[in-house]
């Protein structure tokens, strides 16, 4: 999945596909990703303009968010991933998961 903040969206043109990399990108593990591909899409999406690169592991219950800098910090139940990005706020792990 991925999120184009407002205003980069606005300046899209309307009337062709949309170019470039989304301001967050997430991926949700599955049985049948590797490693290396989660790598793999989170280098592609980074080093071409994507501002975090979120994976969601439901097996483990956590979120870990990458940025372009290179730093990344997994967040688990419990804590609350800041929304910078989206304008400010948090949203709690938890309410990611289903129980």
């Amino acid at each position: 999945m991925g999120v184009v903040i407002a205003d980069r969206w606005a300046q899209a043109n309307k009337n062709s596909d949309f170019f470039g990399a989304p301001d967050l990108a997430v991926e949700v593990l599955s049985p049948s990703n590797t490693a290396e591909e989660i790598n793999d899409k989170e280098r592609l999406c980074l080093e071409n303009g994507c501002r975090q690169f979120w994976v969601i592991s439901q097996k483990r219950k956590t979120v870990r968010v990458s940025k372009p800098d290179g730093t990344s910090i997994t967040y688990t139940m419990g804590q609350e991933i800041p929304l910078d990005l989206l304008g400010g706020g948090t949203i709690a792990v938890k309410t990611i998961f289903p129980d």
